[in-house]
């Protein structure tokens, strides 16, 4: 029988390496989206703790120390949004990339399928020509004898 010889499989080859670029791209989106999040969370606990602090003055405070306390609010509340954005975006590239992953996944199944049928045809082709050759020698070994 002779040697099997799938025509697409450096189109194959290509298309696993891609999948594997593609895993790579993903878990690189999920770590940043963790890290964004965790930006926001310790945002958030600034704010917080910033807050607190502030409510807990005691006595007179003069109007500069307001002020600075408002400034540092005022920042820290701008760089809260600012995290929640990152974390959207972040969100969204993470899907973006798993999506990219599953079609390229799907993508190379559907050439292994192909691959996988080729080989299945290519052992039948084989068995078929084996059993012809065993017939045409039982053939001739009969017309021989006769």
């Amino acid at each position: 029988m002779r040697r099997f010889l799938f025509r697409l499989e450096r189109v194959l080859n290509l298309s696993r390496d891609r999948e594997r670029l593609s895993e790579v791209s993903l878990g690189e989106a999920l770590r940043a989206t963790a890290a964004s999040k965790e930006h926001l969370e310790r945002s958030r606990e600034d704010f917080l703790r910033e807050s607190q602090e502030a409510m807990s003055l005691d006595g007179m405070v003069q109007a500069r120390d307001l002020m600075v306390w408002s400034s540092r609010l005022g920042y820290l509340r701008g760089a809260i949004r600012i995290r929640v954005q990152e974390v959207a975006i972040a969100e969204e590239r993470e899907v973006m990339q798993r999506e990219e992953l599953m079609r390229r996944r799907r993508d190379r199944m559907v050439l292994e399928h192909l691959r996988e049928s080729r080989l299945a045809e290519h052992v039948k082709e084989g068995l078929r020509e084996d059993q012809q050759a065993i017939d045409e020698m039982a053939s001739q070994r009969h017309t021989g004898d006769s």
